[in-house]
């Protein structure tokens, strides 16, 4: 790996700059992230991301792995790096990249399109990326029987692809990742054990049970 980065004396004004793993964890990051999109195992990794694991993310910075948790988790908490991760892998993607090495590029060697596409990626760049959990509990609200899985695979692959979309091969900013999401939804498998079953389809215990129930409602319905 060749190149160079920018490293801006704002880093020093950083809350954690006093942290000697935190700071070596960022610094690390910045000069592994992909400095432009690439493939990896069918997917597009975005500039300005890291795929890794834990363990060779310490062995890289000389941490060990706890140390490099603990680290990442401080740069996490003050929304330098936004961050998926599975059982095997995960990606790391700084959220100011755009912003730390790319705005200084020459006004005059863009064009009006080019212009227009980083200070849309800016403003996207700057919007809060929810946590798993977060965007979860959105989708289940929205739609309570939809397949779990289902939906931690969405926020994974948008995630995985910068925060954008996969639109028949064409990668579209996601602005308002509520509104995104909802849209997807109706499209996103349904989890079959959350299906109402028909009275008729229960066991003898299920119909007692719902018996019950039904009977405790009305109750409390008519004490009020």
């Amino acid at each position: 790996m060749s190149g160079w980065i920018k490293l801006h004396k704002t880093l020093k004004d950083w809350e954690w700059y006093d942290d000697h793993n935190a700071t070596r964890l960022l610094v690390h990051l910045l000069v592994s992230v992909n400095y432009k999109d690439k493939e990896w195992k069918g997917q597009t990794i975005k500039a300005g991301t890291y795929v890794t694991s834990w363990e060779n993310l310490a062995k890289e910075i000389g941490l060990s792995v706890k140390q490099t948790r603990v680290a990442m988790d401080k740069l996490e908490r003050s929304k330098e790096v936004a961050r998926y991760a599975t059982n095997k892998w995960q990606a790391i993607s700084l959220v100011k990249w755009d912003k730390l090495q790319c705005e200084d590029v020459e006004k005059g060697s863009q064009t009006d399109k080019q212009r227009a596409t980083t200070k849309e990626y800016k403003e996207i760049k700057n919007k809060t990326i929810p946590s798993l959990d977060e965007f979860l509990a959105y989708a289940l609200d929205k739609m309570p029987d939809v397949l779990q899985d289902a939906v931690k695979m969405k926020y994974e692959s948008w995630l995985v692809n910068d925060w954008s979309i996969n639109r028949k091969g064409k990668f579209t900013k996601i602005v308002n990742w509520k509104s995104s999401l909802a849209n997807t939804l109706t499209y996103l498998p349904k989890d079959e054990s959350q299906k109402v079953k028909r009275y008729e389809d229960m066991t003898d215990g299920e119909q007692i049970a719902y018996n019950m129930r039904k009977k405790e409602l009305e109750y409390a319905n008519k004490t009020r």
